[in-house]
């Protein structure tokens, strides 16, 4: 109870210490406003008072917290592929010397196979 009264008065305080120093009226030393910004951090620390409180919420982050490395692990096959398919592309399409005459036909070539245009 102590901990959200002081984390609610720091941010009032900080609220109004802003607008304060917004308007010019009062000079205000910018060491202030950046430990008051800090203070603003430990609101955070009220959400995590919830996970205490709800045993569902801790099972479920529980579980996406032993389901990280399958997750890395899926990510990094990602990756992987899309690495192979990089390196694939550049080998198979890199020495194309492409002009302005070129490129034109590619791209009536690529919209004639996307509209179907000239079916075959």
């Amino acid at each position: 109870n102590r901990f959200d009264f002081f984390i609610v008065m720091v941010s009032f305080g900080g609220i109004a210490i802003d607008s304060i120093g917004s308007n010019g009226s009062i000079p205000i030393n910018p060491t202030v406003l950046r430990i008051l910004r800090i203070f603003r951090v430990f609101r955070i620390l009220r959400a995590f008072r919830i996970f205490k409180a709800a045993k569902g919420l801790q099972e479920i982050i529980s579980t996406l917290v032993d389901s990280l490395p399958a997750i890395v692990n899926l990510f990094s096959m990602l990756a992987l592929l899309f690495f192979i398919y990089g390196v694939l592309g550049v080998q198979l399409f890199g020495n194309i010397c492409v002009d302005g005459e070129q490129a034109q036909a590619g791209m009536l070539a690529t919209r004639c196979l996307l509209t179907s245009e000239g079916e075959v």
